[in-house]
Formats: structure tokens, C-alpha cells, sequence
């Protein structure tokens, strides 16, 4: 747990992460836990996230790689394509590991599309997305526990989705409520961190809700601040043998990308 705490505090500083990744350890820690539990990396399953109503959604090209990667089927799910407009449907097999015949499931098209304008552009593609989903649901649902995309959090009425939700735009940043100016919280801040003895004592101010909520709300010079005296503070306390480099320069987290030979 510690080394993906400190995973998701080097991601949540990544520019190139989503932006709904971006400066939040907490979202940033279930994306690498997600991943753990897939065999995938943290970063290639991030760029495949988003978020509507405040739930982590997933596309379906990453619950398709979920499945054929997590060993519960043999070979990879199959597809075949019959019908024209809206009669166009797709069959998904696979076989499931242990098993000699193949499970199957049938969507069509009318039943899958939603108002999204990729269903326009590509239905094929869309129904293969759709189809590899509800195969996954229906048969190794425990590869995909608790993880849903865009298409499955449509408005439910009556226990029937029914087309796919809007994005909730994202409130407006406010400074959390306090008596406190937000350089005396980082003066407040510095002192802990240079107090804290180990990654025990670390995490536990990193972890606390007020420094969360003011590690989302700062920005530029002040957030700047904060990440350097983090990553002093990790520096100080993690032992070479905890898996955090000395010597920042031998870290290949932090290391910036290579052109391809």
C-alpha cells in the first residue's frame, strides 16, 4: 500500500494524465488499484478513464483487454457481425478457462446504441465495445467488479437505461472553509512534514481531508511548494530498500520520456 501511495502521488503530478486525475492521489490510487488487480499498467488504464456523477467509468477497449488478459478465458473473445441498420447485430463468444464449449452473447444494435455520436460514426466498433461488456457481465463477472463505463451509468427509469447521461460539469474550486490563509497552512504543513520521522507518520498527514482538499485547491507557486516539500519529506523518510531512489536522477518514474531508437 505504500508504494501505490506513493505511485499515485507521482501520477496525480503527471500533466498528461486525464484531468479529472490530475492533482487528486485519491482518484490516482484507485486507478493503480484497478490496475493491480488487471496485471495493467497504472498510466495505459488512467488514459482510459473518466468520470460522470462522480463514479470512475471505464471504456470498453480496457474491459475487453481485462478479460482476455486476467486467464479466465482461453484464446480471446470472437466476434461476428450479421445484419444491416438497425437489425445489425454482433454475437461474442469466448471459452471460459476449464470449460470446452463456448459461452456466447447477442446484442443488436437497436437495443445497444445510445445518442453518443461514435454510434453514428462507428457502430461496428461500438457494438464490439458493447457486446465484450455484456459477455464480462454475464459470464466472469468478477473481472470486472465494480467497474462500469459511460454507456452503463445512463439515466435509469424504472429499472430500464435509457440513453447516457451528460457529464456533471465540475463545481467551481472554492478554498476550503478556514480561519487559516493558505501560506500559513503551508508554513503549518512545512513544520509536519520536516517533523515526521517515517512513511508511517508521512502518510498520515498526507492522507488527513483538509490536506487532500488543499492539495486540490492550490495552484502555481504555493502548489509548487507543497510538492517540493513532499518530495523532501519522502526523500528523509524512505529507506533504500523501500523501493524509493536516493537520488531522484535514478528514479524511472521521474525520469522524462525517451525519443524510440
Amino acid at each position: 500500500m505504500d508504494e501505490a501511495l506513493r505511485l499515485a502521488e507521482f501520477m496525480a503530478r503527471a500533466r498528461t494524465l486525464p484531468k479529472h486525475l490530475q492533482a487528486s492521489p485519491g482518484d490516482c490510487l484507485m486507478v493503480v488499484e484497478q490496475a493491480m488487480r488487471w496485471g495493467m499498467s497504472p498510466f495505459a488504464v488512467a488514459q482510459a478513464t473518466s468520470v460522470i456523477s462522480g463514479k470512475m467509468m471505464y471504456e470498453g477497449k480496457l474491459v475487453a483487454a481485462a478479460v482476455e488478459t486476467s486467464g479466465a478465458i482461453t484464446g480471446q473473445l470472437d466476434y461476428t457481425f450479421t445484419g444491416q441498420g438497425e437489425s445489425r447485430s454482433i454475437e461474442v463468444s469466448a471459452t471460459r478457462r476449464g470449460e470446452t464449449n463456448p459461452r456466447t452473447v447477442t446484442v443488436t444494435l437497436r437495443e445497444a446504441r445510445t445518442d453518443n455520436q461514435m454510434w453514428k460514426r462507428q457502430p461496428d466498433q461500438q457494438l464490439v465495445y458493447h457486446g465484450a461488456r455484456v459477455w464480462a457481465r454475464r459470464w466472469t463477472p468478477a473481472v470486472i467488479l465494480g467497474v462500469y463505463s459511460r454507456e452503463e451509468m445512463g439515466q435509469i427509469i424504472e429499472g430500464e437505461i435509457v440513453g447516457e447521461i451528460e457529464p456533471i460539469p465540475a463545481p467551481k474550486r472554492e478554498p476550503p472553509k478556514s480561519r487559516q490563509t493558505a501560506a500559513q497552512w503551508l508554513d503549518e504543513t512545512a513544520r509536519e512534514l520536516a517533523d515526521a520521522l517515517d512513511t508511517e507518520a508521512l502518510n498520515a498527514i498526507m492522507s488527513r481531508p483538509r490536506y487532500m482538499q488543499m492539495r486540490a485547491w492550490l495552484t502555481n507557486g504555493a502548489l509548487d511548494r507543497l510538492m517540493f516539500l513532499e518530495s523532501e519529506a519522502i526523500e528523509r523518510t524512505t529507506a533504500p530498500n523501500d523501493g524509493v531512489f536516493a537520488d531522484p536522477a535514478d528514479d524511472p518514474f521521474l525520469q522524462p520520456a525517451r525519443e524510440p531508437a
